[in-house]
């Protein structure tokens, strides 16, 4: 299955810099798998934190109506990384239960940046 590169795409690579520590991310992640991230695990870990679902990154990367695949290569590494890398954090056992739990988990280890600005 090999991913269609597209300006949408550019795009939201854009809106998850722009929204998330990306630097540090990739580097804690790294760690974690004790190797760096693939091209195509970098593609997916944007995807979702753009919000995007297996389904959605099927359709838009893939071109393919069936998530499957997307789901099975998640389970199998991003989110096992994940899972560790945190786990590490905070001393204990965290899971990845669903996709749409990755933002708010990686948002509560403070990898999405703060938008607010106190001006004085």
């Amino acid at each position: 299955m090999a991913a269609v590169d597209s300006p949408a795409i550019e795009e939201e690579f854009i809106e998850a810099q722009k929204n998330w520590d990306l630097d540090k991310l990739n580097v804690d992640l790294a760690y974690a798998k004790r190797k760096v991230l693939t091209p195509v695990e970098k593609k997916l870990l944007r995807r979702l934190l753009c919000g995007c679902s297996p389904a959605e990154i099927a359709k838009k990367v893939y071109q393919s109506s069936t998530s499957s695949t997307v789901r099975v290569y998640l389970s199998n590494g991003l989110y096992k990384y994940i899972e560790d890398m945190l786990s590490n954090q905070a001393g204990c056992l965290i899971k990845v239960k669903n996709w749409s739990h990755v933002t708010h988990l990686l948002e509560k280890a403070g990898y999405k940046k703060n938008d607010f600005k106190y001006h004085q």
